[in-house]
């Protein structure tokens, strides 16, 4: 989708299902969001970052089940919250 001419978000689909990367962009054109989805289920690491380019999330999918380390930060870059999930997606 595009908003004064700019792509805002881009989306893969195939068969009906989210499937590949997924994008999302500030309207300064600075990167918001990378996500991968496989058969509309979260895969491998998601990443956000906030307006000033600071890193705002990472999450880990094994389909759509959360794995290994999670992080998220304030806009200052300081820790926010830290987590750990095993394979089964329960936390450590």
């Amino acid at each position: 989708e595009k908003q004064e001419g700019k792509l805002i978000f881009k989306e893969g689909y195939f068969n009906g299902k989210q499937e590949g990367e997924s994008n999302r962009w500030f309207l300064n054109g600075q990167l918001a969001e990378q996500r991968f989805y496989h058969e509309n289920r979260k895969e491998a690491k998601h990443t956000g970052w906030w307006e000033n380019g600071q890193k705002r999330f990472e999450y880990h999918f094994k389909t759509d089940i959360p794995v290994g380390h999670h992080q998220e930060w304030y806009p200052s870059g300081r820790v926010f919250t830290s987590f750990h999930f095993d394979d089964n997606g329960q936390p450590e």
